[in-house]
């Protein structure tokens, strides 16, 4: 779990801005090929040099009816079967972030991921790894803002816990990481999990 991440100061130094797409690029899997054979949601992973560091754009998200607060997640777009993920990817960079296709490069895509199905997910989920400008935030849907995050900071979270929220009619308990005083859960930190290990910041 993220709780047993090591310290910034303990990770290896960041990606060269000059050279970080090339190097990721390599350290990403070969899982370009598959493709969902049932219904699945693509995840676009969008990162961005700022100030020389990478920095991921994520979404806000008010949790259920009943449950307080708030929690960021990857811009997501249902797949229909045999759709290609990057073409769902596609929609959910234009749709949660505004930006523009053609400003997008593709660098490789992380493993499926297929959640705990106690959690209220039933269909897998197909991440897409793309380097992208910085986002407009002005140009984000006012119910959907867009949260800008260093990514060394996810590799040392602020508190990892477990919380309860409502899936459907049923409490659940699931366990959550903060960031900046932001709460992730559920498939977005397992994904952000696997990306950071590319990074050699994984267990």
């Amino acid at each position: 779990m993220w709780s047993n991440q090591p310290a910034m100061s303990e990770s290896p130094q960041p990606i060269a801005a000059q050279s970080w797409i090339l190097e990721l690029r390599s350290r990403l899997g070969d899982e370009r090929a598959e493709r969902p054979t049932g219904e699945a949601v693509a995840l676009f992973v969008g990162l961005f040099i700022d100030e020389g560091r990478l920095w991921l754009p994520l979404v806000e998200h008010l949790f259920e009816e009943g449950a307080s607060g708030s929690h960021l997640t990857l811009p997501a777009a249902d797949l229909e079967p045999g759709d290609d993920p990057w073409s769902g990817a596609a929609r959910a960079a234009i749709d949660a972030l505004g930006v523009d296709p053609s400003a997008v490069l593709r660098i490789g895509r992380l493993a499926p991921h297929w959640p705990d199905p106690a959690l209220g997910f039933e269909v897998p989920f197909f991440p897409c790894v793309a380097a992208i400008p910085p986002p407009d935030t002005a140009l984000a849907d006012p119910a959907r803002p867009i949260v800008r995050l260093p990514l060394l900071s996810l590799a040392s979270p602020d508190r990892a816990t477990s919380r309860e929220v409502r899936i459907g009619e049923r409490a659940v308990a699931v366990e959550t990481v903060q960031v900046g005083g932001h709460l992730l859960w559920g498939p977005t930190v397992a994904v952000l999990d696997d990306l950071l290990a590319r990074f050699g910041l994984g267990n």
